[in-house]
């Protein structure tokens, strides 16, 4: 210890004291009742809200001097017989010795500081009866016993005295010749606080020091070092050497063995006039402080209103919000009014102003478990606000994370299906094959989103925090998948993003079951999109090549593609199912002739009732079957005939015309089903008008018009018909002037080719039905029109 650098009884601060305390027994004297009135006080503090609060006042006291002086170390040691508090910041002044003497005339009125009122080091007569405050600018000695002297002196009538009223000005080096553990905190020390232990307070105080939170330290940096420690009287004991150390901008806080990581976000908030007259009484500053430390490894973590130290409001928020709240005056609960409002929708904007800082590369999500929980029954006043207040931001803040880690507004990304996130855990290896794919879309919910909680976090952000659990619209499987395939085919990696559905279904067949719900996922190999159905979708592309219900070629060359497909129930195709496929694709578009050469081969495997059904029951079969020609080329079937009378089958002429019977050797019985004969024939009248008839219809309708003016019918009204037609009129224009007078032949030979036709409008109630006569023979033609209902 340097003695000259301590000053002693006569220095200024010592001068200061005996001048204050000899005008408070002044104002005893003239004023009894002050004396049982300040004795309350301090009975109030010591035994009420402050009660087991010494280490936490002594703490934030030597905090504050540490602040004026640019920053220091605190330590805590505590023996049987005292507590010491020793920190090397600004010495006492005359403000600070005027805070000891009196209550609520701190001078800390900026809220920077931590200690407010004045009030906390009045908490310490529950431990002790003789407080002293050590300083190389003077030092201090309280003492029961002896201002109840000096107040009996002026008061003899009190009932009791305070102590904290009445104070001794000591030289420091007498006192430390006598208290080895003194002289050894003054060596370095600037100021100590010395309390010697009432009965039983050891055990209480070695809790305060054992429960100190060492979180503490990051929101004062300019506390470079806590020490705490405590000797039992058998000689053992324990210590904790609490520090902060700074790196890249987050803090590695160390408490002994313990070790966690912070980042701190501070913000200056400007109060309002409102919030300004309703702050605290001893506060004049304009700007507030607003902190919050979130932890690094938030799942689990408190989430605290601190006021430099806990409250007892819990913020629902993950980490600690600290802030000059104003509380009650030891400091655990918030109070209502406009400050406290104002200050928690300010710390919503820090939160959500930093949470992006929170995730990383590998976690993008991981800032979601930092924001509130729902909304439960019991929740205090400030910390609904401060929830509301948060997703009321969120709610139009790029805050969730696509499938490239980026954020988004809520509205832009999109939720996978309930499916992958059943009871409280996520199909990761499911979700982790679509999101691997290369060509995924992005705009999807990054999977490291789909954790339970994260989920409800999410669901939360998208209405605002406005109820309790929040509208989480999930899509379904067949939208999750399709994105999928779709994305793939416009970046023309159809195979590809097909086989990741296909093997993705697989593994949910048992959760989805019906192959509809994943929707058309499978590439065919026409190149459209199918649904793994089973008996509408095939494998085995060597039996309707280009089929629309096949599976496409390059999928099949793949073992677990193919496999996949099998379990869901997608086999090779029947004879049947084969050719009522390619019947389906042929039929919807003009196709290839080796796909015609399929269709010809495979009704020569199915039942001919069955193909015939088939076939004739799609609307203008007759136009759409094709067959092949003698001249090499397929054509309709309504412009075709067998070789007979009409034409040949040596090729000499009409060779457009005539149906190749050598390649359809085994076709002729299909054909008869179908109509196709070698001559024109009376069929059952249908709705076709053959090209040649066009003329002869139009100019029907013209007579038409002419029996039923003025009224003015349109075409599209009218209709023409008989109870038979002649077929195939279609392959009269193809033919050869010798191909058309041996088929004019044939018609004129047909009764059918004189029956009566009728023209009739729409509405018969309002129209009459036209009778026509028609003769044809080699184009020539005759009508006559008679009315008739």
């Amino acid at each position: 210890m340097d003695k000259l650098s301590w000053a002693g009884a006569n220095g200024e601060i010592a001068k200061y004291v005996r001048a204050e305390s000899k005008s408070t027994l002044h104002a005893y004297g003239a004023q009894p009742s002050l004396v049982d009135e300040q004795a309350n006080q301090e009975q109030d503090t010591a035994w009420g809200g402050y009660a087991h609060r010494q280490v936490i006042e002594l703490v934030q006291n030597s905090a504050d001097q540490l602040a004026k002086a640019g920053g220091g170390r605190i330590l805590l040691r505590l023996t049987e017989a005292h507590l010491y508090c020793a920190d090397n910041g600004a010495p006492l002044d005359k403000e600070g010795a005027r805070a000891l003497l009196f209550s609520h005339l701190s001078p800390k009125r900026d809220t920077a500081e931590i200690g407010r009122f004045g009030v906390g080091f009045k908490s310490v007569l529950r431990i002790t009866d003789s407080p002293a405050v050590f300083s190389r600018s003077g030092s201090v000695q309280f003492d029961r016993v002896r201002a109840k002297q000096r107040i009996e002196q002026v008061a003899p009538k009190a009932e009791q005295y305070p102590v904290l009223r009445v104070a001794e000005a000591i030289d420091p080096r007498g006192a430390a010749d006598a208290d080895a553990g003194l002289r050894d905190l003054m060596d370095w020390a600037v100021n100590v606080v010395r309390l010697p232990l009432k009965p039983g307070a050891y055990e209480d105080l070695r809790d305060q020091l054992e429960s100190f939170r060492a979180e503490f330290l990051l929101f004062v940096p300019h506390v470079q070092q806590l020490d705490l420690s405590w000797r039992d009287g058998d000689g053992g004991g324990s210590e904790r050497a609490v520090r902060l150390v700074e790196s890249g901008g987050e803090f590695e806080l160390s408490d002994g063995l313990e070790v966690s990581h912070w980042v701190v976000f501070e913000r200056e908030h400007q109060l309002s006039d409102e919030a300004r007259a309703d702050s605290r009484a001893l506060d004049d500053a304009e700007g507030v402080r607003i902190a919050w430390a979130a932890p690094r490894m938030p799942r689990g973590a408190g989430q605290e209103f601190w006021a430099y130290f806990p409250t007892q409001s819990s913020s629902l928020l993950a980490g600690i919000l600290n802030a000059p709240w104003k509380t009650n005056e030891d400091r655990q609960n918030l109070l209502p009014g406009p400050y406290n409002d104002e200050l928690v929708d300010a710390a919503a904007s820090l939160v959500v102003d930093n949470l992006h800082h929170l995730r990383s590369d590998d976690q993008p999500a991981q800032h979601l478990d930092y924001l509130p929980r729902r909304q439960e029954f019991g929740d205090a006043e400030h910390a609904d606000r401060l929830r509301r207040s948060i997703y009321r931001r969120l709610e139009t803040s790029a805050v969730i994370p696509n499938q490239a880690g980026d954020l988004q507004r809520f509205a832009e990304v999109h939720v996978p299906p309930e499916a992958l996130t059943p009871g409280q855990r996520v199909e990761s290896e499911i979700v982790r094959l679509w999101s691997s794919y290369r060509h995924k879309p992005s705009d999807w919910l990054h999977d490291d989103a789909l954790a339970n909680d994260r989920l409800s976090a999410i669901a939360r952000v998208g209405d605002g925090g406005r109820t309790t659990r929040g509208n989480l619209m999930r899509t379904s499987v067949a939208q999750w998948l399709g994105a999928l395939v779709r994305s793939g085919a416009e970046h023309r990696d159809s195979v590809d993003a097909s086989a990741t559905a296909i093997v993705i279904a697989g593994m949910m067949r048992k959760m989805v079951g019906d192959g509809a719900l994943f929707g058309g996922i499978v590439l065919t190999n026409s190149g459209e999109w199918a649904q793994p159905i089973p008996d509408q979708l095939y494998l085995g592309v060597d039996q309707a090549a280009g089929s629309a219900n096949t599976v496409h070629a390059e999928l099949m060359s793949r073992p677990d593609v193919e496999q996949t497909l099998l379990t869901l129930g997608i086999r090779p195709p029947s004879a049947e199912s084969a050719f009522q496929g390619l019947v389906t694709a042929l039929f919807s578009a003009a196709r290839s002739e080796e796909q015609w050469k399929d269709f010809w081969r495979l009704s020569r495997e199915v039942d001919q009732n069955f193909a015939t059904r088939l076939v004739r029951g799609s609307t203008g079969w007759c136009q759409k079957v094709r067959a092949l020609a003698l001249d090499g080329e397929w054509r309709p079937i309504s412009m075709l005939l067998l070789p007979g009378p009409i034409v040949p089958a040596d090729r000499s002429r009409d060779a457009t015309v005539a149906i190749d019977t050598e390649f359809h050797l085994q076709d002729l019985a299909f054909f008869r089903h179908l109509g196709v004969a070698s001559a024109p024939r009376a069929v059952q009248a249908s709705d076709h008008t053959p090209p040649m008839l066009i003329d002869f219809r139009d100019r029907c309708f013209n007579e038409y018009r002419k029996f039923v003016r003025p009224q003015r019918p349109r075409n599209h009204l009218l209709s023409i018909y008989s109870n038979q037609d002649v077929e195939p009129l279609d392959a009269f224009a193809a033919l050869s002037d010798t191909g058309r007078v041996a088929f004019t032949e044939a018609v004129l030979d047909l009764p059918a080719t004189y029956d009566r036709w009728e023209v009739a409008h729409k509405h018969r109630d309002r129209y009459p039905v036209m009778a026509v006569k028609f003769i044809c023979g080699c184009g020539a033609r005759a009508a006559r029109f008679s009315p008739h209902r």
